[in-house]
């Protein structure tokens, strides 16, 4: 039985259709990461001049 919005369900296995995500990530005019998207999430990347401190 095909379900259109939800996982496929054949003979007792549960197969879910594969979903292409895309990435995008954002530079700073050094060349630094800023930030990404991946899968809906946005994260920013905090830099200090010398290092990344972390992620927010």
């Amino acid at each position: 039985m095909v379900n259109p919005t939800g996982p496929e369900v054949i003979d007792n296995t549960v197969s879910t259709p594969s979903v292409s995500l895309a990435s995008t990530y954002t530079y700073s005019g050094d060349g630094l990461k800023r930030s990404e998207v991946a899968d809906g999430v946005r994260t920013t990347l905090v830099w200090d001049g010398t290092d990344y401190l972390g992620e927010v």
